[in-house]
């Protein structure tokens, strides 16, 4: 090739080659820093998303771990195991109930038994599943599991799983269904991860196979998804082998080829995977490249233009050189260059003519010097083999070290490094060698390396680097590492070196922070926890007690000596013998790792104290003996005195539920109304048993409701919930005996605080009675609707026929208002109970849950009894059978009363009450002072309801009067929120409020201003309001009242002035024991003329059993009574500690010398005979029961004059009668009634007796008739009566003689009775003065229908027919007997005779 091309293609080849390289070396370089910056953020992602996902694991396990700690749990599993009893398993539901309530994120808690059957679960639908070959109970059988998902319902699950055991008894496996929230959260977050980045998580499914546990970012709807790949290389499989490393070329699920790093999560088992596709993490390398290969293709072009022009400038005169360069190279020496061309050549020229001489005169030289370099050539061949050697051996040494070790000159370049170095800084050896020292260590050491240096070389000695210090290296990704740095001096004729050992310390040091940190968590848990330590040295007996073991106890430290006897002594007598036991088991067996008891010891105060004991034998000798026992002692006192409470709280709580009249209930929102609680009564309801129909059972309540309701009980139920609103429904159920019976149900929906619906709670009752009851009604109304009709299309023509049709659908109006009085009365009752157990209940210790549901049961009770009452009010007043009494009343004892009933209503809004009574009001009136107080009661709590803020006001005006009459005006006056013109003109009308909204916002029937009406204008007043929204209204009322006060104001006057008699006795409890119907009735009127609250018992049993079950101010004893007289009761009474103290009064018709000795002999504090007079009765109670203000009030009113008892003796006593029962006409008349009916056949009683020789119950008989005369007034009747007790027995003349006084004072007695009846009676007649016979056949026709249909019949209907028959009274009074009485059957016989003789 010419010289010319030559150059030309060299100097080319070396530019072009020089540019590739350079591209490619920068290329590379760039590649290599690329892929090192993508490593560590990879690999930093995944250590930060392995952190996240192991703090999720650790707290699921923690979780679950504290759901299995559980005593309670546990327990009630061992007794199911034990015995099969499914009542625990209902207990196990409930617990596990409230551990997923706590924790939200659970799908489902359940409970697996010993052979792996799911026998309890919160979520029903799982029970019943075999899982004895699932993973979740073969690893949860051993420890805590918490790596293992699965699909359930259409959701992903983690299934968690912990052991049951108690005292070392396995009971079965705890399984938790979790939400995978929190690993979903973690795949899920791409950030730095660029558009192709993702984290995966890989496990393996039931099969066995590898499953991408979560979704992956680019098929995000699949989840648990097979690994198609069974590359082992691949990272998913690398990650579930336990590999961790960070992999530059792979190929991911959707085929592309990706960069990876790879973790093990060993917690779980599971494999963790961060990836980046290649053409994402290199792009910015490709699009250097193409940069450089632009570049290049620009360049190249003009550099070889510029190349051939300079070669045939410089080649021309090197050809001349080239010609002279052969020749010399022949050994022609002679031949010289001629200088031509450019400057350089000339130069080069000259240069090459010199060289020339020059290199004849080194030829001759050389050969001279050639003999003498043989010479030294082979001598110092020699000495390197030497070197070589010695070098290869330093070179071993080097290498074989396991630590890294580095060779430094004095400048800090390194000129040796093995191999242990390189890897552990991660250089390439040419990277290291020759590189400085100080790219090994941190940038903030760097500074003052350089003076470290220095003095060390001015100093070398072989020494420790930076002792005392933490010393860091650092490697080429920039990672530090722990170090320990060894310095030994190298001394050469050349230069200065220093050997330097660097030792990596990581693991050394993560053992010291482990230790240190797991001291310092031990310090930690052993402060918090509060646990007493105790460290027992078996062989010699010492005991170490730390200083919370001697402070639970009451001692100081070192108080007590520390040895085992210390334990023996302080431990109590009952537990000592089995803890002992246990303890010696332990250290007997080395397979027993632990003991655990439950124990009590003394304190130094001398109570004890419950404790919970944990140890385990810690060392054993080479035979196996035990030699130290380390164990703790927590103080569980408190828990003990908690579960005690519970228990008596759960007892409580089933009583109250077993002793509700209808069904308690608690279901889960769906179409089945799956029960969770149904209450005892159940059973009773509906005739099936109750564990059929809850969770577990095998029915659902759904089941028996019938066809034609379900769906409207579903509908109604649904609409009432989706408002928050209470839900009332009746349905039919088809009952265990196939019959169908009537439910009115009541209940609303139970909500979190989420506002997520949780269940619905409700009340169930037998409605099945109301409901035919309501049925023959509708039939009944039915029946006089088409008798009307007939009658109304028989009789248009006549006024007459009209009025009486008029009449007969009224009477069929109140027929319905008194069936519905009665039934209210029949629901008050059990509503009572229901009322009182629930209050009782609340005032016991109740945990949350269980008040919530009482307080319900409480809340909705008082709102159904309200409803009731108001219900009664409007059905009595409908049926003219509200009867007002006319008693005597303080006008401001009635405000007052009105006023405490609604005052804490009114502290709770914050609002106040005042109260104007005007001065010329009278103190006292006659009336009807429950009424007055009701409507008063009433207003005020409308105003309460109605008024956010301000003030209520209550007015009282005297508007007129006279002597024997006052009318008063009461004003009622709020700052609420007022009512619209056009809303007055409704408010008093039944069932109607001013707004639809109203009953809604502050609930109410509509009821309360009708009733008010009604009952004002009963007792001849008005009602009316004056009110303007948002300001406020006023309601006013007036009332008529008598003056006249009927009440004897002998002794009872000086009382009434100054009130303490009405002080005293007021709302006092006193228990009457009395057999007899009309002393009760005359007591009772007695006695709550003053505000007493009466019990009545009807004898001395009891009285007994009344006592025991409630607390009374005063007992009122009668003598002579049956199953228990008055003495034997007040002996059995006083051998009771408790009624040592109870004041017990005689109340008794002996009144003969030693009478009163006998009471007091028989544990009797007082006695009062019969009749029993007000001030006599007032008087005796208030001194047993307040004897210090009594006695005063004795002394300032003079004592008194008492009236005298040797009243003339009379047939009958009307004044002292009605005196008796404090002016109450209508309750003398029907006290007269009873007499009569009761007393009409005595005298023929007592022939009976005496034929029967039965004189004791012939004595008892005339005993009580004395009584019960002299208490009416009777007093001849009384006298007669004492007589014939007196000589009752003795067969002689007196005997006859007192038969027959008592039979005519008798007739004499029922005669008087008869007329005053007859002068009281006013006869309910028709319109027209002659009853029309038509009408009197009508109305007996419906009397026989009642009678034959068991229906309830009022006493205006009796009260019109016997008006329409005067010459059949006799047959009439008979028929009303059998009717009160109830013996229906007979009152038909009865009613046919008296129709066919009306007939006739």
């Amino acid at each position: 090739m010419k010289l010319r091309n030559l150059f030309l293609f060299g100097v080319g080849s070396i530019v072009l080659l020089s540019l590739v390289s350079v591209g490619l070396l920068t290329a590379a370089a760039y590649r290599e820093a690329l892929l090192e910056q993508t490593e560590l953020r990879l690999s930093t992602l995944a250590d930060s998303q392995a952190k996240r996902i192991e703090a999720y694991l650790r707290q699921s396990r923690e979780r679950v771990a504290l759901i299995a700690s559980r005593t309670q749990l546990r327990r009630s599993l061992l007794t199911y195991n034990n015995t099969g009893d499914t009542q625990e398993l209902i207990r196990i539901r409930r617990i596990l109930k409230d551990a997923q309530f706590t924790l939200p994120d659970l799908f489902a808690v359940s409970v697996l038994d010993l052979k792996g059957r799911l026998v309890a679960s919160s979520n029903e639908g799982l029970i019943g599943r075999n899982m004895a070959e699932h993973r979740a109970f073969i690893i949860g059988s051993s420890r805590v599991q918490t790596g293992i998902y699965e699909r359930e319902g259409g959701l992903i699950l983690n299934l968690l799983s912990a052991p049951l055991v108690l005292e070392s008894d396995f009971l079965g496996v705890i399984l938790v269904h979790s939400r995978v929230s929190g690993v979903f959260d973690v795949s899920s977050d791409y950030s730095h991860l660029g558009e192709s980045g993702e984290t995966l998580v890989i496990s393996y499914n039931k099969e066995g196979k590898p499953v991408y546990l979560t979704p992956r970012r680019f098929v995000p709807s699949k989840v648990l998804v097979e690994i198609a790949s069974d590359d082992e290389s691949s990272p998913e499989m690398l990650a579930l082998a336990g590999q961790e490393q960070f992999i530059e070329q792979a190929t991911g699920y959707h085929g592309l080829p990706v960069v990876a790093a790879v973790r093990y999560l060993a917690e779980a088992d599971w494999g963790l995977v961060v990836t980046l596709n290649h053409e994402e993490a290199f792009a910015s390398h490709a699009a250097m490249t193409n940069r450089l290969l632009i570049i290049a293709g620009t360049v190249l072009p003009l550099a070889l233009l510029l190349i051939i022009i300079v070669v045939r400038r410089v080649t021309k005169p090197l050809l001349g050189l080239t010609k002279v360069a052969a020749g010399i190279k022949l050994g022609n020496y002679d031949q010289r260059v001629t200088a031509t061309g450019a400057l350089e050549v000339r130069l080069l020229a000259d240069t090459f003519n010199q060289m020339a001489d020059s290199m004849t005169k080194l030829n001759r030289e050389l050969n001279d010097s050639n003999l003498q370099l043989e010479d030294v050539l082979g001598q110092r061949t020699a000495e390197l083999e030497l070197m070589t050697r010695a070098e290869q051996q330093g070179r071993a040494l080097l290498e074989a070290s396991p630590d890294a070790i580095l060779v430094v000159n004095h400048e800090g370049v390194i000129t040796v490094a093995n191999e242990r170095a390189i890897q552990r800084f991660g250089y390439r050896h040419d990277e290291l060698v020759s590189g400085s020292v100080e790219m090994l260590i941190p940038f903030n050491r760097r500074v003052q390396h350089s003076s470290w240096m220095a003095q060390y070389f001015a100093d070398p000695r072989m020494r420790t680097m930076g002792a005392g210090l933490d010393i860091l290296a650092m490697c080429k990704n920039g990672a530090m590492f722990p170090a320990e740095i060894s310095l030994s001096p190298i001394e050469l004729e050349q230069a200065k070196l220093v050997l330097v050992t660097i030792r990596d310390i990581t693991e050394q040091k993560l053992s010291q922070e482990a230790l240190l940190e797991s001291e310092h968590r031990l310090n930690l848990a052993m402060t918090a926890s509060n646990d007493g330590i105790w460290d027992w040295q078996i062989q010699t007996g010492e005991v170490y007690f730390s200083p919370r073991w001697y402070g639970m106890l009451g001692y100081q430290p070192g108080e007590l000596p520390n040895v085992l006897e210390t334990f023996s002594h302080l431990m109590h007598d009952d537990d000592r013998d089995a803890t002992f036991e246990a303890v010696q088991a332990v250290i007997d067996n080395p397979e027993l790792r632990n003991y655990q008891r439950e124990f009590r010891m003394r304190t130094k105060q001398g109570g004890y104290r419950w404790i919970l004991a944990r140890g385990s034998v810690t060392e054993r000798n080479e035979q196996g003996e035990a030699l130290r026992m380390v164990g703790t002692h927590i103080d569980i006192t408190s828990r003990k005195a908690v579960e005690e409470a519970m228990r008596e709280s759960e007892r409580k709580v089933s009583l109250l539920m077993s002793n509700l009249p209808g069904i308690a209930y608690r279901c889960a929102n769906d179409t089945h109304w799956t029960m969770e609680y149904l209450s005892p009564a159940f059973h009773k309801v509906t005739g099936y048993a109750t564990e059929r129909f809850v969770m577990g059972g095998d029915s659902q309540f759904s089941e028996i409701i019938h066809q034609q309701d379900r769906d409207r009980v579903w509908a109604e139920v649904q609409g009432a919930v989706a408002k928050r609103e209470q839900y009332t429904v009746e349905y039919r159920i088809l009952h265990a005996d196939g019959s169908y019976r009537w439910l009115w149900e009541q209940g609303a929906g139970v909500f979190d605080e989420n506002g997520k619906l949780q269940a619905l709670e409700g009340f169930m009752m037998d409605d099945t009675q109301r409901r035919h009851a309501q049925d023959q009604l509708y039939r009944l109304n039915e029946e006089l609707e088409d008798r009307v009709r007939l009658r109304t299309s028989e009789l248009k023509h006549t006024n007459e026929a009209l009025l009486g049709a008029k009449q007969e659908a009224e009477k069929a109006n109140r027929a319905k208002s008194e069936f519905l009085a009665n039934m209210s009365h029949e629901i008050r009752t059990p509503m009572n109970a229901i009322l009182g157990l629930s209050q009782l209940a609340l005032s016991t210790s109740l945990d949350e849950r269980q008040k919530d549901y009482v307080s319900k049961i409480w809340g909705a009770s008082n709102s159904l009894l309200d409803i009731i009452n108001d219900i009664l009010d409007f059905s009595k007043i409908e049926a003219g059978k509200m009867d007002l009494e006319d008693a005597p009343f303080y006008v401001e004892d009635v405000i007052e009363n009105a006023s405490s009933v609604v005052q804490l209503k009114i502290q709770e809004k914050g609002l106040k009450l005042n109260v104007d009574i005007g001065q010329d009001v009278p103190d006292r009136m006659m009336g009807d002072s429950l009424r007055i107080g009701q409507v008063l009661i009433n207003l005020i709590n409308n105003a309460v309801k109605f008024t956010s803020e301000g003030s209520i006001s209550i007015k009282v005006t005297n508007l007129r009067g006279s002597e024997a009459e006052t009318y008063l005006q009461f004003a009622v006056t709020d700052t609420g929120i007022g009512i619209s013109a056009a809303q007055c003109e409704l408010l008093f009308k039944a069932f109607t409020q001013a707004d639809s909204s109203t009953t809604r916002k502050y609930g109410g029937t509509g009821l309360g201003l009708t009733i008010s009406r009604r009952l004002v204008e009963m007792m001849g007043g008005e009602i009316w309001v004056q009110s303007e929204p948002d300001k406020g209204s006023t309601f006013f009322f007036t009332i008529r009242g008598s003056n006249e006060i009927l009440v004897e104001e002998s002794a009872l006057e000086s009382y009434a002035d100054d009130r303490i008699l009405r002080d005293i006795l007021h709302n006092k409890q006193v228990l009457l024991v009395e057999d007899n119907q009309i002393n009760q009735q005359v007591a009772q009127e007695m006695l709550r003329l003053v505000g007493i609250d009466v019990s009545i018992a009807n004898h001395g049993q009891e009285a007994l059993t009344l006592l025991d079950k409630h607390q009374f101010d005063a007992v009122l004893m009668d003598v002579q009574m049956p199953v228990l007289d008055g003495y034997e009761a007040t002996r059995a009474l006083r051998k009771i500690p408790r009624f040592a103290e109870l004041p017990v009064i005689a109340m008794t018709a002996n009144a003969m010398a030693g009478d009163r000795e006998k009471c007091l002999a028989s544990g009797m504090n007082d006695h009062i005979s019969k009749p029993v007079l007000q001030e006599d009765l007032y008087r005796t109670l208030a001194l047993w029961i307040d004897p210090d203000r009594a006695l005063a009030s004795s002394l300032e009113a003079g004592a008194g004059d008492r009236p005298s008892r040797e009243a003339e003796e009379v047939v009958l006593d009307a004044d002292f009668g009605l005196r008796q029962m404090s002016g109450n006409k209508k309750a003398w008349h029907s006290t007269l009634d009873i007499f009569a009916r009761d007393y009409q056949e005595v005298v023929g009683r007592l022939r009976a007796f005496e034929q029967q020789q039965n004189w004791q119950e012939a004595e008892r008989v005339a005993h009580t008739l004395k009584g019960v005369a002299a208490n009416l007034g009777m007093t001849k009747l009384a006298a007669i009566s004492a007589v014939f007790e007196a000589n009752y027995g003795q067969q002689n003349a007196a005997t006859a003689q007192a038969f027959d006084d008592l039979t005519k004072a008798v007739a004499d007695v029922m005669a008087e009775i008869e007329r005053l009846q007859l002068e009281q009676s006013v006869p309910a007649s028709l319109p027209d003065e002659q009853t029309n016979e038509v009408d009197v056949a009508l109305l007996w026709q419906t009397l026989r229908q009642k009678l034959q249909d068991n229906d309830f019949i009022a006493d205006d209907e009796l009260d019109q027919l016997a008006t329409a028959l005067p010459e059949q009274q006799e047959d009439f009074e008979l028929l009303r007997q059998h009717i009160d009485s109830f013996d229906y059957e007979q009152a038909l016989l009865v009613a046919d005779k008296l129709l066919a003789g009306l007939s006739s």
